[in-house]
């Protein structure tokens, strides 16, 4: 528009100007002009819009004009009067500028597999007063036209899946529109459909697939005979039987625990699939119930990568765990293997933080998750407890990291409770042993025998190479999420995280006793170990099978204990043979095998 009205009059008497700065016929507020004449003042608008210039000199002038007012823009920026000062200066004249046309923000130009709901938007544009937006499909058709946007963003709702769209925004102010914006495309996602298997009892699920109906009850329908409930990680609750939806509507960026009460089932979900990488999850500081949005499986360590830097712990459903490198010592603990689609996480963090999935791969119709129980992995290595009978998952957990050095690779832990039940095992392998210690069910009525919060837990030791069970002494409990050392008496607590140190407890045996050597059969090496009650002189002698003894492996006193020894068959021929201890009145023979 143009600035009209700049008159300067001379007064012969004073030598002084004066003026108004109007546009549009109205006074503007906080206008600057500048007027130099081998010098140079500056003077404020009154409030009237109106100026007094003192000291333009008598006679023949040059006087150059300079507006300014933030937000706007003068075209031209600057004008000269030359010639005599007189009466009524006239016909100057500034024309403020439209806004220039504003950068588009997101999504991003060219993205594929969004919503039919998308938030549109665009950076600040100086010298705005509003913008205007139009969405157009691929066939030309302006689907919105608006205009007197105040904000730089705008929703556009009701698309239809699987189509091509494209939008261009424009900036307006007193002075007129901008140019439109580069036009941006996007593309709304083909509805996909996500079957999640359930098995009976517990279950941690996500989805990549954001459902055309979010309501609890409505995905869930036709689980509900076999549903108990369903809970998110902020506590909040669905249980369809007493009419209670805390939880109100499926988000795809959560994780949610889902228990079914009598038999396996399948939670389908039909809806747009998420492009990981467009689709960030916030986390925060804490413990955070957490979807995958993969659409395969992929190793942990590459999918998390985003929050590397904040990320302590990671656990899934079956008690599976991921430890970074540097948590906890140089290497990381990686018991999880993959992220699989359909399985939630659970994942501690010290700080919050945006994950944003790397993203890759092309959905399938139908992905199973995977179940297992609980594994010890190291180096790509998986073995599967067996000493100990598996643990069957509850709605909550503990994980309890075993330094268990100097104990050998396959032996196993057993985590007990204070009424002896055994509520969690693992593997050593490599000097470590990563258990989950299940708790009793919190939100379900579900009779699983867990540790109850506050309970003593009890470590045991179970030597496969020995074919026997020995207690376990902690020397030492480090919590790793609050970085605090806790002394060593193990109490369970839901969603800690424990690095221990162990040993095994001292033994005073209450009998003699031989046991079976190990390996058996051998070559050339195995062990015999055997236990002493009292002080006592111990003889351990080797027989061939006509009676002859062919070795001393043992003859010396002995204090109460558990002792082993290893004979080497390395100068004896393949055969049977027979072990015998003499321990004061105690006395047993034991037959070996010896295979070359």
């Amino acid at each position: 528009s143009n600035i009209t009205g700049i008159d300067f009059t001379a007064e012969t008497v004073v030598y002084s100007i004066s003026g108004v700065v109007t546009e549009a016929g109205a006074g503007l507020e906080d206008v600057r002009i500048q007027v130099s004449d081998g010098f140079t003042q500056t003077i404020f608008t009154q409030s009237n819009g109106s100026y007094l210039i003192s000291g333009i000199p008598h006679g023949t002038a040059n006087i150059l004009i300079t507006p300014s007012k933030s937000g706007y823009a003068f075209s031209p920026n600057s004008r000269v009067i030359s010639g005599p000062v007189v009466n009524n200066i006239s016909n100057v004249n500034f024309v403020t500028e439209p806004p220039p046309a504003p950068v588009l923000l997101t999504p991003a130009d060219g993205s594929s597999d969004l919503n039919i709901t998308i938030d549109l938007h665009w950076k600040t544009t100086e010298r705005t007063d509003s913008y205007g937006i139009r969405v157009l499909n691929g066939a030309s058709d302006i689907l919105v036209d608006e205009t007197g946007i105040t904000d730089t963003n705008y929703t556009v709702s009701d698309l239809e899946y699987g189509t091509t769209y494209y939008w261009q925004v424009n900036a307006v102010n007193s002075s007129g529109s901008s140019s439109w914006s580069s036009e941006w495309s996007f593309t709304t996602g083909k509805l996909t459909t996500h079957h999640i298997p359930l098995q009976k009892g517990w279950n941690m699920i996500s989805s990549y697939v954001d459902p055309l109906n979010k309501s609890m009850w409505d995905l869930f329908n036709d689980l509900i005979d076999n549903l108990s409930l369903v809970k998110d990680g902020d506590g909040n609750i669905f249980i369809p039987e007493f009419d209670i939806n805390n939880i109100g509507m499926w988000h795809y960026t959560n994780g949610y625990l889902v228990f079914l009460s009598s038999h396996p089932d399948t939670l389908t979900l039909t809806g747009v699939a998420l492009s990981p990488e467009s689709a960030p999850v916030p986390l925060k500081s804490g413990w955070n119930l957490v979807s995958y949005l993969g659409h395969n499986s992929s190793n942990v360590s590459i999918e998390l990568e985003s929050i590397e830097d904040k990320l302590i712990i990671v656990k899934n459903g079956n008690g599976n765990v991921y430890i970074p490198a540097g948590v906890i010592g140089p290497d990381p603990i990686n018991t999880i293997g993959s992220m699989v689609p359909g399985d939630g996480y659970q994942m501690y963090l010290n700080a919050d933080a945006e994950l944003i999935y790397p993203g890759g791969g092309t959905p399938s119709v139908k992905l199973a998750r995977t179940t297992s129980q609980p594994t010890s992995v190291t180096n790509g290595t998986v073995q599967t407890a067996s000493a100990y009978s598996s643990v069957r998952p509850t709605d909550n957990n503990a994980i309890l990291i075993i330094e268990a050095n100097g104990f050998q690779n396959g032996d196993e832990i057993g985590v007990w409770n204070g009424s002896g039940t055994l509520v969690g095992s693992g593997v050593i392998q490599n000097g470590n042993s990563v258990i989950t210690v299940w708790g009793t069910n919190v939100t379900s009525n579900e009779e699983v025998a867990g540790a109850i919060t506050g309970e003593p837990l009890r470590l045991t030791l179970w030597s496969n190479e020995l074919r026997k069970e020995s207690d376990l002494s902690i020397v030492s409990i480090y919590d790793v999420t609050a970085f605090t050392h806790i002394g060593n008496e193990l109490t369970y607590l839901p969603d800690a995280v424990w690095l221990t140190e162990i040993e095994i407890a001292d033994e005073i045996p209450v009998a003699f006793a031989l046991f079976q050597n190990y390996p058996n059969p051998f070559n050339p090496l195995t062990t015999i170990q055997y236990a002493v009650s009292e002080e006592v002189r111990v003889v351990l002698d080797v027989y061939n099978v006509l009676g002859q003894k062919i070795r001393t492996l043992v003859d010396d006193e002995h204090t109460a204990g558990i002792y082993e020894i290893v004979f080497d068959g390395t100068k004896v021929s393949s055969g049977t043979y027979f072990y015998r201890i003499h321990a004061g009145d105690f006395v047993e023979t034991k037959r070996f095998i010896l295979l070359k």
